[in-house]
């Protein structure tokens, strides 16, 4: 993905050279932002669901997220991981993500109960 990454930033204006779907130029954007800065700026309490699974972001940039919030002794910040799941809160098993495999009822519970919590 490394490698990907850094093509990506060599032509980060490209239109007509894709990585997962989409446009370069698309993907560069994202580059411009620093997740981990802004969630440190934040003094409200902050829910963030990721799936260990998931391809657009990567399961180690939450684990890197998680180590800034820990070093900088935030604990307005709550990660719940949802093991085999994918971006979309699907099972990898089936990429069409039937009802069967399809957990963001899940997700959204346990956002309902934190929500309450806080």
């Amino acid at each position: 993905m490394f490698g990907a990454y850094q093509d990506i930033m060599k032509n980060p204006d490209a239109t007509d050279k894709f990585f997962q779907g989409h446009a370069y130029k698309r993907c560069a954007s994202f580059f411009k932002n620093e997740p981990d800065k802004l969630f440190l700026k934040v003094d409200i309490p902050v829910f963030v669901a990721h799936g260990t699974s998931d391809q657009s972001v990567p399961i180690e940039s939450i684990d890197y997220l998680q180590s800034q919030l820990i070093l900088n002794s935030k604990t307005n910040v709550t990660i719940k991981r949802y093991a085999g799941l994918d971006h979309s809160f699907c099972d990898l098993i089936d990429p069409k993500c039937p009802d069967t495999s399809y957990h963001q009822p899940e997700v959204m519970n346990d956002f309902l109960k934190w929500l309450e919590k806080n």
